[in-house]
């Protein structure tokens, strides 16, 4: 089998056997790095975003406190326009 992969070209292997390359170990540890990066930094906004949204309305909910609402008409909400 050695034979047959000494006489193939570059872009054949790339295309028959691309693990036996080390431009595709390259590749792949750069993909899992930079989406590994990407990751963490979406999962920091989103949790952070939440925190900021929400604002002290968990507090209340771990002190025993409910979620006020309000209650309007449709008429009410009509009339303020």
């Amino acid at each position: 089998m050695a034979e047959v992969n000494d006489k193939l070209s570059w872009w054949q292997q790339w295309l028959q056997q691309p693990q036996r390359l080390k431009l595709h170990s390259f590749v792949f540890q750069l993909h899992f790095w930079v989406g590994s990066i990407a990751g963490m930094y979406v999962t920091l906004i989103s949790v952070t975003g939440s925190i900021l949204v929400y604002g002290n309305e968990p507090d209340g909910l771990l002190s025993g406190g409910s979620l006020d609402c309000i209650r309007t008409s449709s008429s009410d909400r009509l009339a303020a326009w």
